[in-house]
């Protein structure tokens, strides 16, 4: 007989990501948008006159290697429109690539629970009973430039990509605009700190052909010019409802959230482990985890996003290497509990047949 017992790391994971803020994006000079709009952990997301778009789910990889950052992110949206607006902050201008759609698929696989066999004398009941599966719990910055400079565009296909820098928000402001861009006063109070430590942001426009951008959305690569890791989290200060980020950290050893907001909202770490190369099937993984070979899962939810979230992520080395691995435990049973009884009766009637007998014969005698 076989039954199974899940083990899950640190506390509850929570619910999913992403509200609404004030406004800011349209495809670049296609449409124009209005408020309101979405604001994910990474950025400011709008979408078409009339239609509506909520982000339901948010999922980066964050790495560094030679000096250079590399966030990947990927989105699900409920949405009925065919266009959108993304605008990503990053420390230095990044370059903007599509990424491996496989890529979220293994680090899925890396950081599933693991398969474990515990051997038991007696178990649940055969004969009677439906023998029903029973589970436990088990812990095993640089000076801003003059105005707005676009540094580049990159037409990926699904998406357009623009990497900018602006001196104020007022500058960034008056370009979007020209450009069918829009921002509200809140979004520009959003955004002014990255501004003051100059900053660079990635405007991004969604398209697909004809179909709504509901379910999974493009997944992106930016990768820049870093210090140390961060993500950035300051633009989701204006979500109105409970969010959650899962951030997929590679690096050298396990690491650890070192932000302010890391002590705010509800956070775990609940996967750590050294990347298991036979389960990667993703070029992007392969190679972002050849030098960073230890892959670290935090999540963290925010029930009051205004006033828990503080600062962006920024990470380092953990105190120690030790892994946080999840578990599913398959349970066999050598006897079923009923058979053993049956067994016991059966041979305590035996033994008791065996007594009353000899004492028959020792009367007779």
């Amino acid at each position: 007989m076989r039954g199974t017992t899940t083990m899950v790391v640190g506390p509850w994971l929570r619910r999913i990501v992403q509200v609404t803020v004030a406004a800011l994006v349209a495809t670049m000079g296609l449409f124009t948008v209005t408020p309101p709009a979405e604001a994910c952990a990474c950025g400011g997301m709008v979408h078409e006159p009339g239609r509506s778009m909520t982000v339901i789910g948010e999922t980066a990889l964050v790495t560094r290697s030679a000096g250079r950052e590399t966030i990947v992110m990927s989105l699900s949206a409920r949405s009925d429109a065919t266009r959108a607006g993304l605008l990503v902050p990053t420390p230095k201008p990044a370059t903007p690539t599509l990424a491996d759609r496989n890529l979220f698929t293994d680090l899925e696989r890396q950081a599933a629970p693991r398969k474990r066999v515990r051997h038991h004398l007696f178990g649940p009941p055969a004969i009677f009973g439906d023998g029903s599966d029973g589970s436990d719990v088990n812990y095993s910055a640089g000076a801003p430039s003059s105005g707005v400079r676009v540094l580049d565009t990159v037409d990926l296909g699904p998406l357009e990509a623009i990497s900018l820098t602006a001196s104020d928000a007022g500058d960034l402001h008056a370009w979007l605009d020209k450009r069918g861009f829009v921002m509200s006063p809140q979004f520009e109070a959003l955004v002014t700190p990255y501004l003051d430590r100059g900053w660079a942001f990635t405007a991004m426009s969604l398209t697909a052909e004809g179909r709504s951008l509901s379910g999974g959305l493009p997944p992106v690569s930016l990768s820049f010019k870093s210090d140390r890791l961060v993500y950035p989290m300051r633009m989701s200060r204006g979500a109105k409802e409970t969010q959650q980020v899962r951030t997929y950290v590679l690096a050298a050893h396990r690491v650890s959230r070192t932000d302010p907001t890391a002590g705010r909202g509800e956070m775990q770490t609940v996967y750590a482990d050294r990347v298991r190369t036979s389960l990667v099937t993703s070029p992007d993984l392969r190679r972002l985890s050849a030098e960073n070979p230890w892959l670290t899962e935090i999540t963290q939810s925010f029930d009051r996003p205004a006033q828990q979230v503080r600062s962006d992520f920024t990470f380092a080395r953990a105190a120690h290497d030790t892994p946080v691995i999840r578990y599913t435990y398959d349970d066999e049973y050598f006897i079923p509990v009923d058979v053993a009884v049956l067994l016991v009766l059966l041979v305590g009637g035996i033994s008791g047949g065996v007594i009353v007998l000899l004492r028959r014969r020792q009367r007779t005698s």
